[in-house]
């Protein structure tokens, strides 16, 4: 397997780690917007600030000319929790996360699929510690398992409560 079918591979729905499993958080009945502690952030914080980071590592990091971000107003809370009073103003439903991650993995496999063998080797400028495309690929989806442990912890956690 090459490096281009490698992230193709790991940014498809096939790839169970990063697959936003929605229709378990729908059949679950867990409530998206719950704090279950103080110091936590509900389940729409993490999966909008996964879809977030896979749409800034990509299409602004990566990516020339820089993409868009499609919801440049959730900047502020998806990245320091700022104005999480609001956030079901912000974010209504799952359906708005479903919709949002739906364009960023198709924007983000449209930039993989258009990658050469030499690319994914090239660092972009300004990457910390001279990480390469292939570093801040991988490095993303590390995230996304990151936020999923803590997904899966808040719903055992409303289980038990």
């Amino acid at each position: 397997m090459n490096l281009k079918e490698h992230f193709l591979y790991m940014y498809s729905d096939d790839f169970w780690y990063s697959k936003l499993d929605y229709e378990l958080l729908k059949r679950a009945g867990v409530d998206l917007y719950a704090l279950p502690i103080r110091t936590e952030k509900p389940i729409i914080w993490h999966l909008a600030h996964i879809v977030h980071k896979e749409e800034v590592h990509v299409g602004q990091f990566l990516e020339r000319p820089r993409r868009q971000l499609l919801h440049p107003e959730l900047d502020p809370l998806v990245m320091a929790g700022e104005g999480l009073d609001v956030i079901s103003d912000l974010i209504p439903d799952l359906g708005f996360i479903i919709e949002w991650h739906k364009k960023v993995r198709v924007a983000t496999r449209s930039f993989i699929n258009g990658l050469s063998a030499d690319d994914f080797f090239v660092v972009p400028d300004g990457s910390p510690k001279d990480l390469c495309i292939a570093n801040w690929l991988a490095i993303t989806q590390v995230h996304t398992g990151v936020h999923f442990g803590h997904v899966d912890s808040i719903i055992k956690a409303q289980e038990c409560s």
